[in-house]
């Protein structure tokens, strides 16, 4: 079962009114390897993100992986990445 990180783009609609597409990443061997980063996804995490830390484009990050909750993943990404991620 998939658990979605980030709300969905329609959530976020209002923001992102000019932008057509979004980003859907599984966290678990392209952001996450085990508890490590993956050195490459933090640079590609940042590309995501405009000079004053606000969201380029939407993103979801999934996993199939069910040892945390939601909440708890979300945490885990955010203290990793420095920058929030939404549950």
């Amino acid at each position: 079962m998939l658990q979605f990180i980030i709300k969905n783009k329609f959530t976020y609609q209002h923001f992102y009114s000019n932008i057509s597409f979004g980003f859907f990443f599984d966290i678990d061997g392209v952001f996450l390897k085990g508890k490590s980063i993956i050195p490459e996804a933090k640079q590609a995490f940042n590309l995501l993100l405009d000079r004053h830390g606000k969201w380029k484009v939407p993103a979801v990050f999934v996993t199939n992986a069910g040892n945390k909750l939601r909440k708890e993943k979300a945490a885990d990404l955010s203290e990793k990445f420095k920058h929030y991620v939404n549950p």
